[in-house]
Formats: structure tokens, C-alpha cells, sequence
């Protein structure tokens, strides 16, 4: 055994958000180099390729069917064969369908298609990935930094694709970037193999005492344990998660999708002034990202329900009412515009700390299932919000949009007010599937101590300060 210090789980979950990130970034790279795929200009030898509008959006589309497709396959096959064993299977699959797109893009749409698919199986194991991280090497006192810290792959996976999108459009050609996206996914494959277990009981770096950190207070699953399909799909709480994970999908869809249409089809803002707005949100919901990761398990003034309430009510509603001033705005106020849409993207990171913390203390270790639905619902803002805006604002007015603006308000706020009225920061019943009644007894008793103790003390304070 070598030991790392006892923070072999830092090491684990860098490993896996590089991982994800170069994953979500081999499906964004299409999207930034698109553009440069169809300029006719062969001052570097390559020849532009032929693609209408109308196959652009064939394109993109068949990458939000293909994650709503494989979401919950490849969290069966997560939880059958291990993370250890599936993941970095789907990274080389991924890694081979972006080193192909160079060569699909000459073979026509269906080529492409089929390649982007590949993409897909890999995509559709992020959200299972973090609650499969999260519910094996984080101590209970590290649930919401395990959490945010992977939910930071959205902005980390731009971060990268941009510029290295850009520098090898402008110096060596567009599909060099896809390359070097597949080999960095190769690398971190094998990576993944060596370095990842799915248990900190079998990896050779973790000490007893860090074992025991990341162990204390859970309940371990027997391997022979089923996944209790029907109670997951009946439990309240669950249902909880999944509704605010659907109605957040809409304001975060809506702000990423069609900021930049708005800004340039409403307000008259130049495209190049449009494309230094979209890196914006991305670095400023990083940034929010970040201080949560450090104070969100920390924050234990409020019981952990009112916490999970508290943060999805300011992702939520918050992000619902710094969208609302959109729908009444003039072509001057493209400044104000800039800080409602950063605004609201940055009260969607308190996700991190509402619905999606919640899923970890609900689902224990069938936590990838619960995702992987989350994931699935959350494809519906990919597919609707777009379809919405060009059918409420064919002629981009404002009033057009206000309708929009409202509706995503809405929506947010019924998804809100479900959420806060079933959600749970008590591990289900059916959590505990597959473990022997005098571990769940034990378990429960030592959760009724803790809360009698902490009365006791309450009490003791008060009567001192009488």
C-alpha cells in the first residue's frame, strides 16, 4: 500500500473531472468548428465542406437524442460491469468517433450522424458518473464538494474546446483539433484504468484512515443487491429531484442556446461583440462554482432540507427572475442585458448545493439510476427551448420574447415549489437494499442518538443562557 497522504480521493476526483471534461468537450468541438468547416478557404490546404443550415441543425439534434437514448443503458452498465471497467471503454469509443469526424464530414450527413452518436455513449455517463463518484470516495462531510466540483464540466469542457478549437482553425486546420481532442481522450483512458477503483477499499494509495473518512457514517450495499426499480420511480423525494432538474433545464438551455441570438437579433449587438458575451457565462458560473465547492459543506446554521430548499429556490426562481427584466428591454440596454443572463447563469450553479446534493443523500448508492433519469429529463430544455423561441419569436421582438421570458419563469417557479414541498435529505428506504436489518437497525439508532444528542445540547444551552 502507498498512501497519498490520505487525500487519494482528491486524486480520484480530478482524474474523473478531467475525464469528463475532455469527454463533453469532444461534443462541443463540432459546434465551435462548424464554422470554419464551411469558410471557403484553402490558404491551409483544406477544402470547406458542404453543410446547409438546415443539416447544422440535424446535426446538433441528433446529439441531444443520442444522451436521451443511452442515459439509462449506460447507467445499467455502469452499475453491472463497475465505473472502472465501462467508462474508460465509452472515453476510447468517444476518443475513435471524434478522430473520425474529420473523415465523416467527406462522407456525407449520415456519417457524421453515426459519428456524433458514438459521441453520445460516452455523454449520457456524465451525470451517472458523478453520483457513481460521489456515492463511493466522498465522506458524507464532502457530499457537496464532490458534487460541485464534477458539475464544473460544463464550463471547464468550453474552456478548453474554445480555444483550442480556435488556435487549430487559424494554424493548422479544423480537423487537427479533433485529433488532438481524441488523443487527450486516449491518454486519459489510460489513465482512468490505472488509476481508478470503484471502491477506496481496493485502491492501493488509500490508507486505513482515509478509508475509514470516506466510509464513516454509510451503509454499504451488498453486491448482490438489485437496483429496486419500482421504489425509485415511486419515491417522493426522487420525484422531487427529477422536476428540478426538467424545469431548470429551460432556464439554463435558454440562457446558453439563445443569449447570443438575442443579443444580435433583438438588440443589434455585432456578432463579434456577441461571441465575447457566450465566454462570459461560462467563466462567471466557474467562478460561483468554485466558492460553492468550498462552503457547501460547511454551512450547517440550517438542517441539511432547508439547505437543499434554500439553494435550488436561489438557482431556480433566481435564475427565472434575472431572466424576467429580458422581456422588457430597448436596444440601448444591451449592458443591462449582459447582467441579467450572467446573473442568471450564475444562480444556476446553486444546483450543485439543491437538487442535485439531494440526489447523494437520498439515493445513496443507486445514485447513477437517479441521474441518469435527471439526465434524460434535462435533454427535454435541449429539444424544447429552441422550438419554443422560433415559434413565440419568429420576428425576434422584444414583445415576442417577453412571452418566452415569462413562460421559463413559470416553469422554474412550479418546478421550485414542487421541489421544496417533497424533497428529502433522508436516505430512502430502499437505499438500503441488499444490507443485512441489524446493519439498517444500527444505522438508524445511531442516526437517533445523533439527533437526541443534539436536542440535549440545544437545551442545555438554553438553560444555561436563562
Amino acid at each position: 500500500m502507498i498512501p497519498l497522504f490520505g487525500h487519494t480521493r482528491y486524486l480520484i476526483l480530478i482524474l474523473i473531472l478531467l475525464c469528463m471534461t475532455i469527454i463533453r468537450s469532444n461534443e462541443m468541438l463540432f459546434n465551435m468548428t462548424v464554422i470554419c468547416m464551411t469558410v471557403n478557404d484553402t490558404t491551409i490546404g483544406i477544402q470547406p465542406i458542404l453543410l446547409s443550415p438546415h443539416d447544422s441543425s440535424i446535426i446538433f439534434a441528433s446529439s441531444v437524442i443520442g444522451v436521451a437514448v443511452f442515459s439509462l443503458p449506460v447507467a445499467c452498465l455502469l452499475y453491472r460491469f463497475g465505473m472502472r471497467t465501462t467508462f474508460p471503454v465509452l472515453m476510447v469509443v468517444s476518443a475513435l468517433a471524434t478522430a473520425a469526424i474529420p473523415a465523416a464530414t467527406h462522407l456525407g450527413l449520415p456519417a457524421i450522424i453515426c459519428a456524433r452518436i458514438c459521441q453520445d455513449l460516452a455523454l449520457a455517463a456524465v451525470m451517472p458518473i458523478i453520483g457513481c463518484v460521489t456515492s463511493h470516495w466522498a465522506p458524507r462531510s464532502e457530499l457537496g464538494f464532490f458534487v460541485t466540483v464534477l458539475s464544473m464540466t460544463g464550463q471547464t469542457a468550453q474552456m478548453v474546446a474554445m480555444p483550442l478549437a480556435t488556435h487549430f482553425c487559424m494554424v493548422t486546420g479544423w480537423p487537427y483539433a479533433f485529433y488532438n481532442h481524441s488523443l487527450l481522450s486516449l491518454l486519459l483512458a489510460v489513465a482512468s484504468v490505472s488509476l481508478y477503483r470503484d471502491s477506496p477499499e481496493h485502491h492501493p494509495f488509500v490508507s486505513k484512515e482515509e478509508y475509514l473518512r470516506i466510509t464513516a457514517a454509510k451503509i454499504q450495499k451488498s453486491r448482490e443487491a438489485t437496483v429496486p426499480y419500482s421504489s425509485i420511480v415511486s419515491s417522493t423525494a426522487v420525484w422531487a429531484i427529477w422536476i428540478a432538474f426538467f424545469g431548470n433545464s429551460f432556464g439554463f438551455q435558454f440562457t446558453v442556446r439563445c443569449m447570443p441570438i438575442y443579443f444580435n437579433k433583438v438588440l443589434n449587438v455585432p456578432i463579434g461583440r456577441t461571441g465575447l458575451s457566450a465566454m462570459i457565462l461560462p467563466v462567471s458560473q466557474l467562478v460561483v462554482k468554485l466558492i460553492l465547492g468550498v462552503a457547501a459543506d460547511h454551512v450547517d446554521c440550517f438542517n441539511k432540507r432547508f439547505n437543499l430548499q434554500f439553494s435550488n429556490t436561489l438557482s431556480m426562481v433566481g435564475c427565472g427572475l434575472w431572466l424576467l427584466p429580458l422581456g422588457f428591454l430597448e436596444r440601448k440596454d444591451d449592458v443591462a442585458a449582459h447582467i441579467c443572463f450572467t446573473a442568471s447563469i450564475s444562480c444556476v450553479a446553486f444546483e450543485t448545493c439543491g437538487s442535485m446534493n439531494g440526489v447523494t443523500l437520498v439515493a445513496g448508492d443507486f445514485t447513477q439510476f437517479v441521474m441518469a433519469v435527471a439526465q434524460l429529463l434535462s435533454t427535454v430544455g435541449m429539444l424544447v427551448v429552441p422550438f419554443l423561441v422560433s415559434w413565440l419569436a419568429p420576428q425576434n421582438t422584444v414583445q415576442e420574447w417577453r412571452l418566452v421570458v415569462l413562460i421559463i419563469v413559470v416553469v422554474h417557479t412550479v418546478a421550485d415549489i414542487i421541489f421544496c414541498s417533497l424533497c428529502s435529505d433522508k436516505l430512502e428506504d430502499w437505499a438500503f437494499g441488499g444490507i443485512d436489518a441489524s446493519i439498517i437497525n444500527q444505522f438508524r439508532l445511531e442516526s437517533v442518538r445523533k439527533q437526541l444528542s443534539s436536542r440535549d445540547d440545544e437545551r442545555n444551552v438554553a438553560g444555561r443562557n436563562k
